[in-house]
């Protein structure tokens, strides 16, 4: 193959026939996958995924520099998990999601093809919790050795953590429905890296930002409300810009020509801030018409982006002042019951 004559011009060593390199090389690669598939196992029984004999682990070779790696010369490993004998249960479980997310927007007992029933609504469901005390002894609150400062004590609780800028609160939160559910949102969909949300329990961590990206108003209306159970409103968005896939820069540029300008790119890659601002005003009506939760932080509005591909979607971004606040609250909220210590819990290989 192709693969195997570029393997050859870069590995084998004068004197030594392709035939002997080539089966050191396959040699090799059946005992690296023996040796990841024990790994691998050995991680899945170490979380308590005890694996019977009708389970199947493998473990699937790249080369590290290729297709899968975050950096040249990085680590190309993915985890992936796929489940014999359940066909169609993906399908329904999505179902099972969007039942549960549109009872939670509309704060109804039963979702609205009764799938889903409550005990209550979910905005009396959940157990309050007191800020001030959360940030002062819980071991959710404690971040590398560190807690933040409460300033004031009153309507509001005002404070900061060390080198950051002072915070106004909510004395009390629920750690209801919405709250759980936009925490696995902003987990498995937020901009923030899960490394980071992990590591700051016993590290030091820097950029921590707290944004958000969706093409769906139903999603970013519950990460502004979960937002606006911790901080006032309006403190919640500090911009918010449109992004653009490069397979609908056509109509970028058809909305340009409407108005008499081209459409120009910035950055080195072309993929930063549009600098065409009449383009970037046009799309602000469609972005709001598509995301009415955004109306309230109108005038938060900045650009769109041009990127490298996806859906137009729209991204908002709060103060990183915020982010420790709200991520400390939302591991909290996703983690707690199964791990007690995250500094200890979390501080592995």
């Amino acid at each position: 193959s192709v693969a195997d004559e570029r393997y050859l011009q870069e590995k084998r060593p004068l004197g030594v026939s392709n035939e002997d390199v080539l089966a050191f090389h396959y040699q090799h690669q059946k005992e690296m996958r023996k040796i990841l598939t024990e790994v691998k196992k050995h991680e899945l029984s170490k979380v308590g995924i005890n694996l019977t004999c009708r389970d199947v682990v493998s473990a699937n070779l790249r080369r590290p520099f290729k297709k899968g790696a975050r950096n040249f010369g990085g680590s190309s490993r993915s985890d992936e998990l796929h489940v014999r004998g359940i066909n169609g249960f993906g399908e329904f479980f999505l179902k099972i999601l969007h039942e549960v997310e549109n009872s939670i927007l509309d704060d109804t007992k039963a979702s609205s093809k009764g799938l889903v029933v409550w005990n209550d609504i979910p905005s009396e469901l959940g157990s309050s919790i007191d800020v001030k005390e959360f940030f002062e002894s819980h071991p959710y609150g404690l971040l590398n050795g560190q807690r933040p400062v409460i300033l004031e004590d009153g309507v509001l609780l005002k404070g900061r953590w060390p080198a950051s800028s002072e915070v106004d609160l909510n004395p009390y939160i629920k750690i209801d429905p919405l709250w759980c559910f936009t925490s696995g949102l902003y987990l498995a969909e937020g901009s923030t890296s899960k490394e980071k949300l992990f590591a700051m329990y016993f590290s030091k961590v820097k950029g921590l930002a707290l944004s958000f990206t969706s093409s769906e108003n139903n999603s970013l209306e519950l990460i502004l409300r979960s937002f606006e159970k911790l901080f006032p409103k309006q403190n919640c968005v500090s911009s918010w810009k449109v992004k653009v896939g490069s397979q609908y820069f056509s109509e970028l540029v058809t909305i340009g020509l409407k108005n008499g300008v081209p459409m120009l790119r910035g950055g080195k890659s072309g993929d930063g801030k549009l600098r065409t601002m009449e383009i970037s005003v046009a799309i602000k009506e469609w972005a709001l018409q598509v995301a009415p939760c955004l109306l309230s932080y109108e005038d938060k509005y900045s650009h769109v982006e041009p990127t490298g591909a996806g859906l137009a979607r729209i991204d908002f971004s709060s103060s990183s002042a915020l982010s420790k606040w709200y991520f400390t609250l939302m591991m909290f909220a996703v983690f707690s019951n199964q791990v007690s210590d995250p500094k200890v819990g979390f501080n592995h290989e």
